[in-house]
């Protein structure tokens, strides 16, 4: 219970500084915007009350819902690991996109933490990986109509 509680400090916090520091810093959002869902900074701020809620339920669940671990500390510094990993693989995509676009980072992104979540079915990832940034990104571009940094893709937009 205490591992739980320590990671969800950790992800509240996370959350709540990029909620209230680096997205006021670092996303200019106009004021004319017509749509709060076209705002830069919508996404951004959904993803980091997803992480502050995330890291609050942890917080707060109830012992019943902690699994016990016989591995102690080091299980606790492993899932931590873990966790500043996926944030490193984030901010890699996010460094990427201005130049590669937001689709092959995100296919990267895709296979790598499939496979490291225990997938090994190679056809299944190599499928997995292009199929849903491609898709997410036909979506956005056509259906949406909200244009996304498509790198080698750009062809998509026509």
């Amino acid at each position: 219970m205490r591992e739980s509680r320590s990671i969800g400090l950790i992800i509240a916090a996370l959350g709540l500084l990029a909620f209230f520091v680096l997205i006021p810093v670092g996303i200019v959002t106009p004021s004319n915007i017509e749509s709060l869902a076209l705002a830069p900074d919508f996404w951004p701020s959904i993803i980091a009350s997803v992480f502050v809620m995330t890291g609050v339920i942890l917080l707060i669940a109830p012992a019943r819902y902690a699994q016990p671990s016989s591995e102690g500390q080091a299980c606790s510094i492993t899932r931590i690991a873990r966790l500043f990993l996926l944030l490193g693989v984030l901010f890699g995509v996010y460094v990427a996109t201005p130049y590669l676009g937001l689709v092959v980072p995100a296919m990267l992104m895709v296979s790598g933490l499939s496979w490291l979540a225990g997938e090994r079915r190679w056809k299944f990832l190599i499928v997995l990986s292009f199929v849903s940034p491609v898709a997410l990104a036909m979506f956005f571009t056509y259906a949406a109509k909200v244009p996304i940094p498509l790198g080698v893709f750009e062809f998509i937009y026509g």
